[in-house]
Parts: structure tokens; sequence; C-alpha cells
């Protein structure tokens, strides 16, 4: 299965080193994630926010790590892929024409990931 996401911001994350890697935060319905690409793990979700919206407030439900890598699955029902050529195009593009150049080519489109389905769940918005 393919899930599309649309692509609200790419740049860069520092790691506990101050190296710079490539981000990508995406959002799909009522919530978002930021997938960060891992030098030694390659794509991952780094950190999720959920909104739940009541009659009279929004609640943002935040998780970090490897809560967000799980909460993740569960929304999509599924291990998603990241062998994405739009995900590879992305990065070239952070360290070809950088951050704004990126920006201007990638933010507001949508991106297509692949989900392997996890046995009886329901992929969700």
């Amino acid at each position: 299965m393919r899930l599309k996401f649309q692509i609200i911001k790419v740049g860069w994350e520092a790691d506990f080193d101050n190296n710079r890697h490539p981000s990508i935060h995406i959002r799909r319905g009522n919530w978002s994630a930021v997938l960060y690409d891992h030098p030694a793990e390659g794509w991952q979700v780094v950190s999720l926010e959920i909104a739940r919206r009541t009659k009279h407030d929004t609640h943002i439900e935040e998780f970090d790590g490897e809560a967000a890598e799980s909460k993740f699955q569960e929304l999509v029902g599924g291990e998603i892929s990241f062998a994405s050529a739009d995900l590879s195009a992305i990065e070239n593009d952070l360290y070809e024409i950088g951050r704004k150049g990126a920006a201007k080519r990638w933010v507001g489109k949508p991106i297509v990931l692949k989900v392997e389905k996890t046995e009886g769940k329901k992929t969700s918005e």
C-alpha cells in the first residue's frame, strides 16, 4: 500500500556531535512527523504530533524517539519503506542547492511512501 503525505518543511537536524543531517517534516490529516536521515540507520521517524480537536480547544499530543516511531507505525497501519526516489531527491537537493532551494522545490508537494501492512490493523488519518 502507498500513502501520500504533504511536505511542510525540509532542512537539517544536528546530531550529538553537531553534524548536520537531512530532515523532512511531513503531514497527513491531523498529524505530522519529522523524518531524519540517521547516518548509520537511514531514514527514521524522530518526532510526531497529533492534533485532537474538541468542542472548545485543540489538544496536541507529542511523541519523540521510539514512541514517535511506534505511534507512526500505528497510524499508518504498518512499517514505512523509506526507499523512495523522492526522499533521495530531497536529500540531494539539500546538499546541492541548500535548504532554501530545496524548500522552494519541495515544500507543499506530495510525497508517496510505501507501507508494509501490519496484520490486523487499519490505516487511519
